[in-house]
């Protein structure tokens, strides 16, 4: 079986990420590759090392809760039509 190439899409959300979405999907195309979009949740205890006072630490479950409806938001404005998609939120 052959492997498939795959093209990982790392964002923010953020316009300057979106920025480098039509580099992906020229190399997409012309590598006939998948595209893998990634966004990744920073642990929450990261938080807490915020000198910030008593402040309430979102958990793991908020935080990607959170992050696969941005994704899915932004999938549906700015990847549909761009063949072999997979998004995927991490924490890390």
């Amino acid at each position: 079986m052959a492997n498939k190439n795959v093209i990982v899409f790392p964002t923010d959300f953020s316009e300057l990420s979106l920025a480098a979405l039509p580099w992906a999907r020229r190399m997409a195309d012309q590598m006939q590759a998948d595209i893998h979009v990634l966004y990744v949740v920073e642990e929450p205890h990261i938080y807490a090392t915020l000198d910030m006072g008593p402040v309430p630490i979102p958990s793991v479950d908020e935080l990607t809760k959170s992050a696969d409806k941005r994704m899915a938001n932004f999938a549906s404005a700015h990847l549909t039509g761009l063949g072999n998609v997979t998004t995927k939120v991490l924490v890390g």
